[in-house]
């Protein structure tokens, strides 16, 4: 089945990592549905993660997030249901455009962010809040971070390479100069648990040897 190669933790009552080959998906019940960050790299992942995150949740996946542009984050993307609220950085978006529009061609360009924005967005679905924001440049000039406010979860797309050393896309905006800084951001928001790119959930201070 599309789920064989992909495996589930759960981090709290209502969030859970994915991970498979590629980035690691987080999974967050809404009440209105599973909103997910970042979709891995192919398009049968793509469906896995949808059944998987309906089979965790109990509820369809309404959003996904990216986190970024690279193709291991993103190009499950076009296995979700047309309507999917599919949400990134205008800068993401950009590079997306960039360098896979012939993947993301036919009915595959309704999967790509139809919602962008340039620091930062707050979300309200029913009970859960997630604010989203750009921190500053790392890993490219566009990567955002998920807090998902009621449960205390971080989700750092590659701006966090647990147990690696920083990968840093330059033809993208990424620095490893900035890099410090824009932790020194993330650090500064509310949360215990971390969901990062690649690697093991960890938290706090895992997020802080790793700056």
């Amino acid at each position: 089945t599309a789920t064989a190669n992909l495996t589930s933790e759960q981090v709290t009552d209502d969030v859970w990592m994915i991970r498979g080959m590629g980035g690691n998906v987080a999974v967050l019940r809404t009440g209105d549905g599973a909103l997910i960050v970042d979709t891995m790299t192919f398009n049968w992942q793509g469906a896995g993660i949808r059944s998987l995150a309906k089979k965790l949740t109990g509820q369809p996946v309404t959003v996904i997030v990216n986190t970024h542009y690279h193709l291991d984050h993103v190009r499950g993307n076009p296995a979700f249901a047309p309507g999917t609220r599919v949400i990134s950085t205008d800068r993401t978006l950009a590079h997306l455009k960039r360098t896979d529009a012939s993947y993301f061609s036919g009915t595959a360009v309704d999967l790509l962010p139809g919602e962008t924005f340039e620091d930062e967005k707050t979300l309200k679905v029913v009970s859960k809040t997630i604010q989203l924001l750009y921190p500053g440049n790392g890993h490219t000039d566009g990567d955002l971070v998920a807090v998902f406010v009621e449960d205390n979860v971080l989700v750092t797309g590659d701006l966090f390479f647990h147990q690696l050393y920083p990968n840093i896309d330059l033809e993208a905006g990424g620095s490893i100069s900035a890099w410090p800084a824009t932790l020194d951001a993330v650090l500064a928001l509310e949360f215990e648990h971390v969901i990062p790119g690649h690697c093991a959930v960890s938290n706090r201070t895992g997020l802080r040897g790793f700056r």
